[in-house]
Parts: C-alpha cells; sequence; structure tokens
C-alpha cells in the first residue's frame, strides 16, 4: 500500500517515481509499525489529531502546495505515533523503542526539508561595483573582488546592511584552469530560523564589472 501511494503520488507531482515511493513507504512503515503494536484508537488518534495539527499551522503560514501539505500531514502523523509508542516503552521496555526512535528521527527529517522547500525564496541582483541594490529585506553592496578572478579562492566582497546592522560577506568565485571553468562557494548568513545564502553567478566585464549575485 505505501509503495502503491508513493508511486501514485510521484506521477501526481511529475517527480522521479522511485524516490517517492521509497519516501511513502518509509512514511507509511513507521506508522504501520506503531498500528500493529498497540490497539488501533490509541495509536490512530494522537497520530491524525497531529497531522491535522500540523496541516492547519502548514496553511496558517502560507504553504499551498498539495504535496508539501501531505506530507506535512503524513511526517507529523508518523512522528506522533512514534513517539507515543516509544513513550510506552519506557522505563523498562527502552531497548525495544530503537525502530521507533529511528522512524521518529526520519520523520523530523521529512519535516525538515519540507520546511526549506516549502519557505525558500530565491533572487537574483545585478550589482554595479561600489553600487547597492535591494535583495529581500537586505541592502547588498559589491565592493570587488579580494584579487584576480584566477586566484584560487578569490572572493567577492559584499556589504549586507539589515536594519542597522552591516555584514560583511565573502562568497568565492575563482576561475579555475584545471577544471575548465568557475568554482563558486556561497557565504551564508545564518540565524535560529532561516539562513541566506548569496552566491555569486559571475562578473560581467565592464568598466564598473558588475555582479550577478544570486541570493536564495
Amino acid at each position: 500500500l505505501a509503495i502503491v501511494v508513493g508511486v501514485v503520488t510521484a506521477l501526481i507531482a511529475d517527480t522521479d517515481t522511485t524516490v517517492t515511493a521509497v519516501t511513502g513507504a518509509l512514511t507509511a512503515a513507521g506508522l504501520g509499525a506503531a498500528l500493529l503494536r498497540t490497539s488501533w484508537l490509541k495509536s490512530l488518534a494522537p497520530g491524525l489529531a497531529g497531522g491535522a495539527l500540523t496541516l492547519i499551522i502548514a496553511l496558517m503560514l502560507g504553504v499551498r502546495e498539495p504535496l508539501h501539505l501531505m506530507f506535512f500531514s503524513l511526517a507529523a502523523v508518523a512522528l506522533v505515533t512514534n513517539l507515543q509508542v516509544m513513550l510506552g516503552h519506557f522505563p523498562n521496555g527502552w531497548k525495544l523503542a530503537g525502530g521507533h526512535l529511528t522512524h521518529f528521527g526520519f520523520a523530523v527529517m521529512i519535516i525538515g526539508v519540507l520546511a526549506s522547500s516549502a519557505f525558500s525564496v530565491s533572487e537574483k541582483v545585478v550589482i554595479e561595483k561600489g553600487g547597492a541594490k535591494p535583495a529581500g529585506n537586505l541592502s547588498v553592496t559589491y565592493l570587488g573582488l579580494a584579487a584576480d578572478i584566477e586566484t584560487t579562492n578569490n572572493e567577492v566582497l559584499l556589504s549586507i546592511a539589515s536594519g542597522g546592522d552591516t555584514t560583511q560577506g565573502r562568497p568565492q568565485l575563482y576561475f579555475s584552469q584545471r577544471m575548465g571553468g568557475l568554482m563558486k562557494k556561497p557565504f551564508i548568513s545564518r540565524s535560529v530560523l532561516k539562513d541566506v545564502y548569496f552566491s555569486p553567478e559571475e562578473i560581467k566585464e565592464s568598466r564598473s564589472e558588475p555582479l550577478v549575485l544570486k541570493k536564495g
């Protein structure tokens, strides 16, 4: 049943069938394992409540993609159900909780991946050297290059302003003779609830040396 659900989901979403089938199978397996060990009513009610609550929260936060909503709910059902069974094994039967702990961790991972996908925003800006451009709620100023574009691990110098705070960003962008192309490494501004990536795509040749910067 889980594999069928995964295949149907893949066909609807036009995504890789194998990946989606495996995801559906593993998510359903965690729920199924818990249901087989306890009564249907005792296992199903908290899980469904958790899935419904997660669905409501996702909708309130602006998630509208049907596939995201479905997997948010399924992952929440698996998480709550396996947590309930794990707690039932303590304190005397904790050695039996390993499988449920694995499925609980998998559900947490799925929710994290879905949240990252559902709430990600990407924006591209072109910035002249010495100029500033808005990107979301930030102001990004391109200050130039730390070294020549063919210098290994060369950095792009950015000044990132948010409110009254200014951060220096130094993503890498350089041409590799060995690889025959541009090498890139984004600068990541981290916070508790979000990460902001600054990834330079290219330097266009001109007197003002504009920078094409992708923010994701």
